[in-house]
């Protein structure tokens, strides 16, 4: 579940509950897998499509009265109910289909923002909280090359600029 007010004053996601679905108890929500809310940021140039996106909501909100379900999502069935969690996944994979990609699965979108966000320098804490891990040793085991990348490329330049370059040499 999210919070629409965050994205709407103060430019943040706020994520409270997750969603799962069970033989036993259907669709239900549930804390987050870490136990504790996650808050994450939003690009200023997504703001206004959270807008259109809300206004339209709205819209089928008030077309259904009393038959929509407000949860409070951002994203959901035209009558305010929760996609199952599965929905996403299948939808995205059609959508990779159509577009001639093979074995490029949602889950890529997570790995690549992490590869992107560190490759550019974003500290491993920061990385780690936008990725709702519980420490930055999990994020670490999972993206340490990348780190060392960033590491080795800091490293070279200080030395650039501290060493004077010899003809013909150079480190990798």
């Amino acid at each position: 579940m999210v919070d629409e007010r965050g994205f709407r004053e103060k430019k943040r996601l706020v994520i409270s509950e997750s969603l799962e679905e069970t033989v036993l108890f259907g669709l239900r929500f549930k804390a987050p897998k870490s136990g504790q809310v996650r808050v994450i940021p939003i690009a200023d140039s997504v703001i206004p499509l959270l807008r259109d996106h809300q206004a339209r909501q709205k819209l089928k909100r008030n077309a259904l009265g009393a038959g929509y379900q407000d949860n409070d999502l951002v994203f959901c069935n035209p009558d305010g109910t929760p996609w199952a969690p599965n929905t996403f996944t299948k939808d995205f994979a059609s959508l990779v289909k159509q577009v001639g990609a093979k074995g490029f699965r949602f889950h890529d979108l997570r790995h690549g923002f992490a590869t992107l966000t560190l490759n550019n320098g974003t500290p491993v804490k920061e990385v780690s909280t936008l990725l709702g891990h519980s420490t930055e040793t999990v994020t670490l085991s999972t993206y340490a090359h990348l780190v060392e990348g960033v590491a080795r490329d800091a490293i070279n330049g200080l030395a650039g600029q501290l060493l004077p370059a010899k003809k013909g040499t150079s480190v990798a």
